[in-house]
């Protein structure tokens, strides 16, 4: 009897050293994934950081001096006005290269208290070919002023009923989520 009392602590003893050994484990998995997904954002900002870093350096292009050197900054003295002009870009993108504007609006401005540089957020939803959506993504990020694309989110367009010269088209459409910045400089700079 002593002894099936003794295999039976010994065994209870077992059990709470493998439940210890599990704990400590699953928490050092967990601490090494944190710290994985961590290190995986800080790569990825700094890599956003250096792009930007090198788009800033590239000496101006002959078309840009044709603009009077446009600069890297949203026109616009205030909020309102740069938010007009970030707006009227993109829209002005999405129907040159044949696209169907949906939806445009502007994000509410954030209210910080550095008002030498600030961030105007547009949205806009519309329906464009593949070429299209190309055309409005090289142009946005790689021509003055800078425009960021946030975040994108590309699906088929629904058919439209009774939409002959969509019958007749056999381009694929795209529903396109766009969520795009750019900076302004405010009053005094």
């Amino acid at each position: 009897m002593k002894q099936i009392a003794t295999l039976g602590r010994a065994g209870g003893a077992v059990g709470v050293l493998a439940v210890i050994v599990a704990v400590l484990a699953s928490g050092i998995w967990f601490t090494k994934e944190s710290a994985d997904a961590a290190r995986l954002e800080l790569d990825a900002k700094s890599t956003s950081l250096e792009a930007l870093k090198k788009r800033m350096a590239i000496p101006p292009r002959a078309d840009d001096e044709k603009d009077g050197g446009a600069s890297a900054f949203l026109e616009g003295a205030n909020y309102a006005l740069a938010a007009n002009g970030i707006q009227q870009r993109i829209v002005e993108l999405i129907e040159s290269s044949g696209g169907k504007l949906v939806s445009v609006g502007v994000d509410p401005p954030d209210d910080t208290k550095d008002t030498t540089l600030r961030r105007v957020v547009v949205q806009a939803n519309a329906e464009l070919t593949n070429d299209g959506l190309q055309q409005v993504l090289y142009r946005l990020e790689s021509e003055r002023p800078f425009i960021m694309v946030e975040t994108l989110n590309v699906r088929n367009a629904p058919k439209h009923e009774g939409d002959e010269a969509a019958a007749h088209d056999h381009a694929i459409h795209l529903a396109v989520d766009l969520r795009a910045f750019g900076y302004f400089r405010g009053s005094g700079q």
